[in-house]
């Protein structure tokens, strides 16, 4: 596995952390997840099924965010379900990366990859 991948596999890890974890409505829990994979993505060119994704998985934290800002958070089975929907969306982002994003240039300056080689 690349290094890429490999900070790539354990940027997603920590994500995915996050949203298992998190419990307050007060944070920005989409906010979080964008910091911990922001680094490994800017080695990541943009794509648009890679946009697709990211786009799908901000919707699924942002149901968790909303719900755990309700009333019917803690007495719901639901919550179960809406945080598993946010770390599948996650996932799917990772696996998005996996099989279509390519290097950018930054990540061919540092040696991460081959600019418009799949990572």
């Amino acid at each position: 596995m690349s290094q890429l991948r490999s900070d790539l596999a354990l940027a997603f890890q920590a994500a995915r952390a996050e949203v298992q974890g998190f419990s307050s409505p007060e944070g920005d829990l989409l906010e979080a997840v964008r910091r911990q994979s922001h680094a490994p993505m800017r080695f990541v060119d943009p794509d648009g099924t890679i946009q697709d994704a990211q786009d799908r998985m901000a919707v699924h934290i942002d149901a968790l965010q909303e719900l755990l800002g309700s009333a019917d958070a803690a007495g719901s089975g639901r919550l179960n379900h809406v945080r598993q929907a946010a770390c599948e969306a996650v996932e799917a982002l990772k696996i998005a990366i996996f099989e279509h994003g390519c290097a950018s240039a930054a990540a061919d300056r540092v040696g991460l990859g081959v600019y418009g080689k799949r990572i």
